[in-house]
């Protein structure tokens, strides 16, 4: 099926800093509410809040792949390629919001795609919505993503801070810069992140590592796990979220295609432990999680930030949608 057409070229969507992107499309996508009520078996009821479609990051696992789907798109590489941008989010949350409505449940920005991925450098859409909530008292919102232009909205943040609960998840699944290259091919490297992370905390930003998904026979080992928790300490991270790869349909295709090209020998083991659906194999993961658990012992890193009120019962909170067993069983 060949992909529709984009809706009509806003004119904001011609900036020199994305013409400079090649292979990569950016269109308007008209948005009536920004706040979407999320209550899955993995996600649980909390409102999403994405202000772009798509993500040129384009990492081989991303589950979000299958939102494009609902656009008319069959081809998952189209997820990077063509990224839609909700000019009118800021505009549509300003409509939708007050206190008691942001209250009811916790916000979670940037479940789907990365709120900060390149796009946002121009249209700032993320700093927008940051700036109509940090107007407003106790809420509870977290953030994930890959990218340092996060820093730049360290102000909004810290307000936010002293007003309501935060947490930032900045997504690291390797320190491994050549593997990362391959399975985070756009976005920036381990060393940036963790640069990122520290910057954060720095700045007095409640800040962890997210550590999904873990991939079996490609970054699941006990070297490269304990690494990445060295990195996490270094960076005096308040906390790392470890979980396993699942695969649903879209990226299921997606990934298992570009596994056999770019990682034949592992084919067979990926479709003997995901062969009864999307989750991998429990036995798998109960090894994952002694592994992680035997680490974490020696870091001390919890697996998700703690409530600022409640730190004697360790209560943790968690982002939604990336609360692996391991988590589960420490909280």
């Amino acid at each position: 099926m060949e992909s529709p057409p984009a809706p009509p070229t806003d004119p904001r969507l011609a900036g020199p800093n994305l013409r400079d992107r090649a292979g990569v499309r950016y269109s308007d996508l008209p948005v009536r509410r920004l706040l979407n009520r999320c209550d899955s078996k993995r996600m649980p009821d909390c409102w999403t809040i994405n202000p772009y479609r798509g993500c040129v990051f384009g990492c081989r696992y991303c589950y979000a792949r299958y939102t494009h789907e609902f656009l008319g798109f069959d081809d998952p590489a189209d997820f990077e390629r063509h990224i839609f941008v909700k000019l009118g989010a800021p505009q549509a949350l300003e409509a939708e919001s007050s206190q008691a409505r942001l209250r009811r449940r916790p916000i979670a920005i940037g479940t789907a795609t990365d709120p900060y991925q390149p796009a946002e450098a121009q249209y700032l859409l993320t700093r927008q919505i940051l700036e109509i909530l940090s107007r407003y008292r106790g809420l509870e919102i977290s953030i994930i993503t890959k990218s340092a232009l996060i820093t730049r909205d360290i102000d909004l943040l810290q307000k936010i801070a002293a007003r309501s609960t935060l947490q930032v998840f900045v997504s690291l699944i390797t320190v491994d810069k050549e593997l990362a290259r391959i399975l985070d091919p756009g976005a920036p490297t381990p060393e940036r992140r963790v640069q990122t992370l520290s910057t954060l905390v720095k700045a007095g930003i409640p800040a962890g590592v997210n550590a999904l998904p873990i991939l079996p026979g490609i970054n699941d080992g006990e070297a490269s796990l304990r690494k990445l928790f060295a990195a996490a300490a270094r960076a005096n991270a308040g906390w790392i979220s470890v979980g396993p790869l699942f695969l649903a349909s879209a990226s299921r295709k997606s990934f298992l295609r570009w596994l056999k090209g770019a990682m034949p020998e592992q084919l067979p083991r990926y479709r003997r432990l995901f062969a009864k659906g999307m989750d991998v194999d429990p036995r798998w993961r109960e090894r994952l999680d002694a592994r992680v658990g035997r680490i974490r012992a020696q870091f001390g890193l919890p697996s998700g930030p703690l409530r600022p009120l409640d730190r004697d019962s360790a209560e943790q909170l968690a982002l939604p949608g990336v609360v692996g067993a391991e988590m589960r069983q420490a909280s």
